[in-house]
């Protein structure tokens, strides 16, 4: 990961533990189970907190919210602002807006897929990705994309 982020991919906090057990009503409605929607304001700022020092604690720097399953609520956002994380990738557009205090980066696709307009955005999974998804953006990403992309959230 660390690879990674020195290539220029930007880290992001996924999750805490990324096991969904809760049904509550999350901010992207697309899936009925989530990790954070629905928790209390607390336990979610807790949560957040710790997962931040466990990422900074192996010299990752955090920047960027992914939710496990696009799963978040109002409480979510609050907890990544009094964090300082002040983007997300999620949210269905062609680039990025603002809401609830951040920005949001619309994480659209979950392969590599060369586009000619908008901004698109992947997740990848380090405990499940291919070894050249792990090796870095540039041996995933075609030519045309690392050109054309000043960031890659990872």
């Amino acid at each position: 990961m660390r690879a990674l982020e020195t290539e220029g991919a930007a880290i992001g906090l996924h999750g805490y533990q990324h096991l969904c057990a809760t049904r509550g009503r999350s901010l992207v409605n697309l899936h009925r189970i989530s990790e954070f929607a629905g928790v209390p304001a607390a336990t979610q700022r807790g949560w957040i907190g710790e997962g931040i020092r466990i990422l900074r604690g192996h010299g990752l720097d955090p920047n960027v919210w992914i939710a496990p399953r696009h799963g978040f609520d109002r409480n979510t956002l609050a907890a990544l602002r009094e964090q300082g994380v002040l983007r997300l990738s999620d949210g269905f557009a062609r680039g990025p807006f603002l809401k609830g205090g951040l920005t949001w980066i619309p994480q659209q696709l979950w392969a590599p897929v060369e586009k000619k307009r908008g901004l698109w955005t992947i997740c990848v999974h380090p405990n499940t990705a291919r070894d050249a998804e792990i090796r870095g953006p540039s041996a995933v990403f075609s030519p045309f994309t690392l050109r054309n992309s000043p960031l890659l959230i990872v």
